[in-house]
């Protein structure tokens, strides 16, 4: 297993996790999975919880983007998502990364079926 399978099913289950739409605004155009935590950091990069789905403009091409405004969109997350929800993934992320890609593989693919359910 390589890591690059693992980010191209962790973004195809981000994107329809956010119902095919910006999690933002609600558009359904050039939609791209942000990682809220960046992808260096192996403890949360194929965390689904670790992802949101934003249309370009919201994830970086606007004044209000995820790129852009970073604190501002942390912001955002936190009201939107709850400051418990950002305290556990900030805490996941500071974890040292011992996982088993084949264990991490294993468990999108369980969520696969279940989004596909």
């Amino acid at each position: 297993m390589n890591k690059k399978s693992l980010d191209v099913l962790w973004s195809k289950l981000v994107i329809k996790r956010g119902n095919e739409r910006c999690e933002y605004c609600g558009s359904t155009y050039s939609l791209a999975p942000h990682h809220i935590f960046g992808r260096i950091n192996q403890t949360v990069r194929w965390d689904l919880n670790n992802g949101i789905c934003l249309c370009l403009e919201h994830h970086t091409g606007g004044d209000f983007s995820a790129h852009r405004s970073p604190n501002e969109f942390k912001q955002w997350l936190i009201d939107t998502r709850g400051v418990e929800w950002y305290e556990s993934l900030r805490k996941k992320s500071k974890q040292c990364f011992f996982g088993d890609y084949n264990l991490i593989l294993s468990s999108l693919q369980r969520e696969c079926k279940m989004v596909i359910m």
